[in-house]
Order: C-alpha cells, then structure tokens, then sequence
C-alpha cells in the first residue's frame, strides 16, 4: 500500500509541474511464505530437506540437509522457496532481483558449498541464469548475516519479469549445496529477496 501511495504523490507532482517523474525504488526484502524439497532442479543420491520452512525467518532455526548419506561431491535436493507477496506499482519496470542467504557447513567451513541459485516463475522450476557459475563455499557456524548473496540492483537472471510475475505466489528461488567430503550437513537459517523497479513515468 505505501509503494502505491508513493507512487499517486508522484503522478501528482508531475501532474502539477507538467513534467514527466520517474524513480527507482525498491521492495523488500521479503520473506518466503513457501518453502519446500524439490527434485524438479538438482538430483541427489537420497534424502530431504528436514523442517524446510525454518529457514523462513532469521531467527536460528534451521532448515537442514545432509548427515550420513550427503557425501563428497553429491548434491543436495533443491530448496524450493517461493510466494514472497510483493506488490508494486501498477505498469513497474522490473529492473534487478538480489537474493540474500544466511547458511552455513556445521561440520567446517567450507564442507558445503552452494552449487545453484536460480529464480523461479513457477515455484520450485528455475528460469533463466544460474548465477552460482562456480564453487561458493560456505561458513563454518552461523553468520548471523546474509555473507551469500546472488543477483543486484540491475540483475535479471538471465530472463525478463512482469510486475505480475514477481507478484505471482510461484515467484522465488531456487538453491542447491554440494557436500565437500563425506556425512557433511547444510543448514539455512535465512533466504530472502529485494526486487528493484521503476514505476511507470507519471
């Protein structure tokens, strides 16, 4: 409601000064209302993600993959988080998509990598670039920060986006971890996105 309403005080400046407005904005971060498992963008030799809808919020609760089945250069299911509830200014631009993760590798730094990171339109099937292009290990204990982040203020993943896709409840992202040696564990606390947008010129 208030990005609609920043937008009305807008058209009316513009309406009053006779010159066209525009602004770069942004919405969120906001916090997954959907987290699951999901096969549809990694393959794993077994296993699932335990209590998936922790990572939520920050608040030290996790969700988890791995123990002793996770080894050395297997990859985890996906975690499927979707329905961010943005809501934009009528006819926005799309502009860039930053993803922000607080995770961490229990058993030592560096024991889990991620290994993909793509948007979603429909929830759980990646579209357009994996940004993750390479190794990104992850910390040894909770960060209590976002040190994983994916995507900027001029990002579009490799695809264009609507103002009703990023509205849409399929919205979101997908991520996958690699174990580095044997009966590793991966643990997120935290995923959550920033859409950058123009408003439409008023």
């Amino acid at each position: 409601k208030n990005k609609k309403l920043i937008a009305a005080v807008v058209f009316l400046i513009g309406w009053m000064t006779g010159a066209p407005l525009a602004y770069a904005a942004t919405s969120g971060p906001n916090n997954p209302g959907t987290l699951a498992g999901s096969t549809s963008a990694c393959s794993n030799g077994g296993g699932s993600w335990s209590n998936a809808t922790n990572g939520q919020t920050s608040n030290d609760s996790y969700a988890t993959f791995g123990g002793n089945f996770f080894d050395n250069n297997e990859v985890s299911d996906a975690l499927a988080l979707s329905n961010f509830g943005f809501s934009l200014p009528n006819g926005s631009t799309i502009d860039g998509v930053l993803v922000e993760i607080e995770g961490y590798s229990p058993d030592g730094a560096g024991t889990g990598e991620i290994s993909l990171a793509q948007l979603t339109k429909t929830a759980g099937a990646g579209v357009g670039s994996d940004l993750e292009t390479g190794a990104n290990p992850m910390n040894g204990t909770d960060p209590n920060s976002y040190p994983d982040s994916y995507g900027d203020s001029t990002n579009l993943w490799g695809t264009t986006w609507t103002e009703a896709e990023v509205e849409a409840s399929g919205f979101g992202v997908v991520l996958c971890f690699m174990a580095n040696g044997n009966n590793h564990d991966i643990s997120v606390d935290h995923v959550r996105i920033t859409v950058y947008y123009t408003p439409p010129s008023l």
